[in-house]
């Protein structure tokens, strides 16, 4: 007969390989597989924008959405190349790492054209992958069947 010391372990190692199990089926799935997701970081707080970023990059690279990341206003400094370096504590990353992420993950990262060209900005002056973008072209993500939208 088994002591309560050994029914426990019995337990805790079974929950554990039911854990393992669903989580590999979980990490396999990609949940928002052919939805649409818009998230606009304009915050200038870096723990703001940096929400915005992971979580679109997430929402693009683990559950399969397909993101656009419009960024603007304040949060323009964390898109450019020479930017506002700052650093992202939750990612362990700075900010432009972060959007050279959300980019590599397959998501559309823009910078709203209204600042850009109040800015004097241009694509070279933009994280490689990254472009400006005019509002049709965001608009145009906007009314795409199924979107979601975000802003931080």
């Amino acid at each position: 007969m088994l002591n309560v010391k050994q029914t426990l372990k019995a337990l805790m190692v079974g929950l554990v390989a039911i854990f393992m199990f669903t989580t590999q089926v979980q990490a396999d799935e990609k949940p928002l597989n052919g939805k649409n997701l818009v998230v606009f970081v304009s915050s200038s707080d870096v723990n703001k924008a940096g929400m915005g970023l992971t979580i679109g990059m997430a929402a693009s690279a683990k559950a399969g959405a397909n993101v656009t990341i419009v960024v603007g206003a304040g949060a323009t400094q964390y898109i450019l190349k020479d930017g506002k370096n700052s650093y992202f504590k939750p990612m362990d990353k700075s900010l432009q790492e972060v959007v050279k992420m959300a980019i590599d993950s397959g998501a559309n990262v823009y910078l709203c054209g209204m600042f850009a060209k109040a800015l004097g900005l241009s694509n070279a002056d933009l994280v490689t992958g990254a472009k400006v973008v005019e509002g049709a072209d965001i608009f145009g993500k906007l009314y795409m069947p199924d979107v979601r939208t975000m802003s931080f």
